[in-house]
This record gives structure tokens, sequence and C-alpha cells, in this order.
């Protein structure tokens, strides 16, 4: 007899010993349902890992000889995803993960806006430039003509800012999220939006999620509902062990092409030496950072 069961005979008992047996009944009766609600909206949420390069995979907390998968997450989830526990099933997803969409928008936002900074400042330099050679002015800094060249917000950035948001990006970032369903005994409308809306999210991130073990008839939901739409239906697997094959195998295309376009990239930044890169950086100003 688990702890919960437990629970609910003693509740059921005292308050039929100490009201009376209607009420005791009536008291026991909800007092199960608040316990299964419970149950459901603190299950088990677990990190797995690899076992030695083998296809077990079970609770990194568990077993110290599993590893984590550089670039994957698997995670299991088990209890249903339905209305009273899919906002703690998105930030159990988020916790174990490592990965906080907000957090993340806060920084891309940020570090977009300085990028966008610089670039009007080194425009405005050059529109400063242009203006004083038309007008024949000699740019100083206590020059009464300068007051007629345009005047552009100063934008301070120090190598201290730049290490500062360096810090804030993961050394081992996470491409792929592995959810194991096998613990999911069933949903409901809201659950499965949902799931559409962190599929959505984490797609924006340039994050892939690979759903596993899905239970035939949780299957026909998703079809129904329409989370093929924003998550293919190639994205769900029988195993776990199949979805971390793919998703290697796809991480070593990417590296592939990465290392391909960063060799491709030094031979032809060699060949523009020669034809004299400073001239054109002059021209084109600062480059755009993604």
């Amino acid at each position: 007899m688990t702890l919960s069961t437990q629970s609910i005979w003693l509740v059921s008992f005292a308050t039929t010993l100490g009201i009376d047996i209607i009420y005791g009944v009536a008291i026991g009766f909800v007092y199960s349902i608040l316990t299964v609600v419970s149950r459901s909206q603190y299950g088990g949420r677990f990190l797995l890992g690899e076992a030695n390069s083998t296809d077990l995979y079970s609770e990194v907390k568990c077993f110290e000889e599993l590893n984590e998968l550089d670039g994957i997450k698997i995670i299991r989830y088990d209890g249903p995803v339905y209305f009273a526990n899919i906002e703690s099933f998105r930030k159990s997803v988020h916790r174990l993960s490592g990965v906080d969409p907000v957090k993340i928008r806060r920084q891309r936002n940020k570090h977009r806006g300085k990028v966008l900074s610089n670039v009007f400042r080194t425009r405005c330099d050059s529109e400063l430039e242009v203006t004083a050679e038309e007008k024949g002015l000699k740019r100083t800094d206590g020059d009464e003509n300068a007051k007629n060249a345009p005047k552009c917000r100063k934008f301070d950035s120090t190598d201290a800012d730049l290490e500062e948001d360096s810090k804030k990006t993961p050394a081992k970032p996470t491409h792929y999220i592995i959810l194991d369903a096998s613990g999911w005994m069933f949903t409901d409308t809201v659950g499965l939006r949902g799931i559409k809306e962190m599929v959505k999210i984490f797609t924006e991130l340039e994050i892939t999620i690979f759903v596993t073990c899905l239970r035939h008839r949780l299957h026909e939901m998703f079809a129904a509902s329409g989370v093929f739409e924003v998550l293919p239906e190639k994205n769900f697997f029988m195993s776990i062990h199949d979805a971390v094959l793919v998703a290697k195998r796809e991480l070593h295309s990417v590296l592939q092409d990465e290392n391909h376009n960063r060799a491709a990239g030094t031979s032809t930044g060699s060949a523009d030496d020669e034809r004299g890169v400073v001239e054109r950086s002059r021209k084109e100003g600062a480059p755009l950072m993604e």
C-alpha cells in the first residue's frame, strides 16, 4: 500500500470517527481526488543518460555510470499531460533541458540592440567624414563647424560586455530534446495545445523536438489535433535509441557542413586579402552579426 493510499484511509477513518460516516465518506472521496491531482502535478521528471555507448537509458541522478549526450537532452515525464499540469510540464522541460526560451529571447534582443547601435554609430561616423570632406571642414573636437554635422547617439560597448554575454552562452548548447512519452497516460485538448506552443517556441530557437514511445491512442489524438503541423510525424520514434541515432547523425552532418563552410570561407578570405580587404571594408562598413 502506497503512502497516498494510506493517507486516504487515515483521513476517511479519522473523519468518520470524529464527525460522522457520511462526512467521512465524502471527505475521503474529495481527498482522494486531490491526491490524484497532486500526483499528476508532481509526477516523475527525469533527465536520462546513456549507459556506456549502449541502447540503454536511465535516470542520470540515480546512476553515476550514465553519460549525458552532447547537444542532446533526453527527458522522461511520468504522468498525464492535460489542463491541470501542462504549465508544470513545460517548465520541467525547460529546467531539465537547460533551455529557458524567455531568457534566450531577452539575451538575443539585447545583443541585437547592441549590434544595431554599433552599425548606426559606424554609419554616422561615415556620414560625418563625408560631410566634412564635402564642406572642406577639418574634423576637430573644438571646431564650431562640427555643429552643422549630423549628430549621433554615442554607443558604449566594451570588451567586458561582450565577455559577459559570451559567458551566458552555454559551452555545449542543446540542439535536440528527446521526450520519452512512455509515461504519458492521457492528454486533452489543453495539453495538446500546450505541446504545440512549446514546440513552436523551440523551433524558433532552432531546437528540434523528438517524441518517443508514444501510445497509439495518443498518436491518433496528436494527428487529429494538428500537432503534426508543427511537429512532423517523422519526429516520432518507437524507442529512445532510434531518436538518439537520428539526432547524432544529423549533428554529425551539421558539423561536417560547418567545417566545410569554414574551410571554404578561409580560402575565399585569402583571395580577398590580395584584392584589398581594407578598401572593401571601408565602403561596406562594419559587418552584421547574427
